[in-house]
């Protein structure tokens, strides 16, 4: 037994041993923090400039000089320089030469504060394998500093209480920093991650938060809740008010629903008119119930804007996890679920919600099985190309092929496009089919004879990631198909959902050498001003005019000479679908247009036979293609 002299002694020396250890470590906690705090912020300049040459898509003439900063890539920047911890920047080219910056680069008012707080960081500007200049960054060290230091701190305790522990802690502690770091590049990952009309969540970040939500909501027992908002007649507003109005519309929207959102909700702009809340740990259904028709009353109080003022309307359609049951399905199951609950609440009329509910099943069962059957075709390069011929209206000679894609269903005959695309939109898969749609229809075009060109349906959703450009380029390189024999069709709905920054991607794509033709002129609203302000080459007169000519007689026949005169005023090339007989044929080409498709010239082939329709003209002999149940040009990729 140790007396109680020896004890008092022996605790002495350990409080005395505790005291000196706490002592050195506090004159080291200083110095450790601001190195531990300048390499944090060294590695975040790093990510922080690989974003910026992600998220600018003309990077390389932008610090080459060849062209100015365009409104949007100053609002990128200004959003760059509003990053965490970012003062300002200064990005110099390879010439030294300074052509871009942000915030301010003066760090005496922060120094004035704290001195030493601010940091000058300089990190290299990568695009590709190629160093295209350097940035400069004034960052503000406190927060990053001020953490390290607590959490130097906080191990105080530990090292005076054991050797083991003294040694492991800084172990520790940098595991947690990597741990951090990794943290912090995923972010970085994710800021990219945004709407680019409104500023909130897209899709793909919306689900990877939406996942990690819906594990929380399982531990604590509770449910998650996911609203789909779809706002009522937005093409009618889109008309009204012209894309920039519809666009101011949109993001008074997105600020409204977001004062509605609490502190750990989540929300995202879902499509052209269409936003997703993800609601954090609901108690239950009445209270997701009252949330969805706060939803509604908060779109439906007045907008301005401009010298006008209107209300919306919109539907909701939500549905509920099941507490500690999430488990059997994920945050892409819940928004299903929500999907077919919101197709409930538009069949009702304007203005309603709806809940999902088990009677709903079928539905989901057969969207969730064309999903699964999407997945497998990416995986196992099931879909196919078929190509559609299209002819010169006068001399009757081949001009190229349509791109339309195909995907078997399990009973061995194909399942529609107007079935599984929409499906693809709603999952985001329609990216990497559209990205597949694209290498295959180029590397086909690639070995067809002469400058026979090949067109591909564009869906509004690929113009969601940012993507698309490069998708294109990549296409184009890989196949080495000359870009002025690509053409990309796209219907008005691209331009109603996306605004502005569909708009400025179609001029990328023009300065490309890409073709845009506008398809299915004539079904929506044709709005001229898509026309002259946006450049397209070509427009599309949909198929029920061509047939509309037989029903409704002179009056259809004007509207079609009218949609021809418009194109060649304008310089465009003017192409009609759906024509099946010779008589129809001949009408067209005189009321002026230029390229025929139709059953009349070929139906869709497979790849290896594409080129049969040119040796000879199939005619319509077997079923008239108003009757088949085969679509015509239903294809958004």
């Amino acid at each position: 037994m140790y007396d109680e002299a020896f004890l008092r002694r022996a605790l002495t020396g350990l409080i005395a041993a505790t005291l000196l250890v706490a002592g050195v470590v506090a004159l080291v906690i200083p110095a450790a923090a601001r190195w531990y705090a300048a390499d944090d912020l060294r590695a975040g300049a790093k990510l922080w400039a690989q974003a910026l040459v992600r998220t600018l898509p003309d990077f390389d003439a932008l610090v080459q000089g060849e062209h100015a900063v365009t409104p949007v890539e100053r609002a990128l920047l200004d959003a760059a320089a509003r990053q965490p911890a970012v003062l300002g920047f200064v990005v110099r080219g390879a010439d030294g030469r300074t052509v871009l910056r942000g915030g301010t680069m003066d760090p005496s008012a922060l120094e004035a504060q704290e001195p030493g707080a601010a940091l000058r960081v300089e990190v290299a500007m990568a695009s590709g394998a190629r160093i295209a200049g350097t940035a400069t960054l004034l960052l503000d060290a406190r927060e990053r500093r001020s953490f390290h230091a607590g959490r130097l701190l906080a191990i105080l305790p530990a090292l005076g209480l054991s050797v083991l522990l003294a040694v492991g802690a800084p172990l520790a502690f940098g595991w947690y920093r990597g741990r951090r770091r990794r943290q912090a590049a995923v972010r970085g990952e994710l800021r990219v991650a945004q709407d680019p009309l409104t500023g909130l969540n897209n899709r793909e970040r919306f689900l990877a938060l939406a996942t990690e939500m819906l594990s929380a909501s399982t531990r604590s027992g509770r449910s998650m809740v996911v609203h789909q908002v779809d706002i009522d007649g937005f093409a009618d507003l889109n008309e009204a008010l012209g894309i920039e109005g519809a666009d101011a519309v949109l993001r008074q929207c997105a600020r409204r629903l977001s004062g509605l959102c609490g502190p750990l909700d989540l929300l995202a702009r879902w499509g052209a008119d269409e936003f997703v809340i993800a609601q954090h740990a609901v108690r239950n259904t009445a209270d997701a119930d009252a949330y969805a028709q706060r939803i509604v009353d908060a779109l439906h109080e007045p907008f301005v804007t401009g010298s006008r003022e209107l209300r919306l309307t919109v539907s909701v359609g939500y549905a509920l996890s099941s507490g500690s049951n999430t488990q059997v399905f994920g945050a892409d199951s819940l928004l299903a679920r929500a999907a077919i609950a919101l197709r409930h609440a538009r069949s009702g009329g304007r203005g309603r919600t709806a809940r999902f509910s088990e009677d709903m099943r079928t539905l989901l069962d057969d969207r969730l099985s064309i999903e699964q059957l999407l997945r497998d075709a990416l995986e196992h390069d099931r879909f196919e190309l078929h190509f559609q011929p299209v002819f010169d209206a006068r001399r009757r000679t081949p001009c190229g092929f349509e791109a339309l894609i195909r995907l078997r269903d399990p009973a061995g005959g194909y399942l529609s496009p107007e079935v599984f695309i929409p499906v693809a939109e709603h999952t985001g898969l329609i990216n990497r089919i559209g990205a597949w749609t694209l290498a295959r229809a180029c590397r086909a075009a690639s070995t067809w004879p002469g400058g026979l060109s090949v067109a591909v349906n564009l869906s509004p959703t690929q113009f969601g990631d940012g993507r698309l450009l490069q998708t294109v380029r990549s296409a184009l390189a890989d196949s080495g198909l000359p870009s002025h024999r690509l053409e990309l069709e796209l219907t008005e709905n691209v331009l109603i959902a996306e605004g502005e920054p569909v708009a400025d991607a179609l001029r990328q794509l023009d300065l490309l050498g890409v073709r845009l033709i506008l398809d299915d002129f004539g079904t929506g609203y044709s709005s001229l001003s898509y026309l002259w302000k946006l450049p397209f080459a070509g427009l599309k007169i949909d198929r029920a005019f061509v047939l509309g000519m037989a029903d409704q007689g002179p009056k259809m026949t004007d509207i079609v000479r009218t949609i021809a005169a418009l194109g060649k005023a304008l310089g465009m090339r003017v192409t009609a679908e759906g024509v099946e007989t010779e008589a129809q044929a001949q009408l067209l080409a005189d009321l002026g247009c230029d390229r025929l498709q139709g059953y009349l010239f070929g139906r869709p082939r497979p790849e290896a036979r594409a080129l049969d329709a040119l040796g000879r003209r199939e005619a319509a002999r077997d079923v008239p293609a108003s009757v088949v149940t085969e679509p015509h040009n239903a294809d958004p990729v």
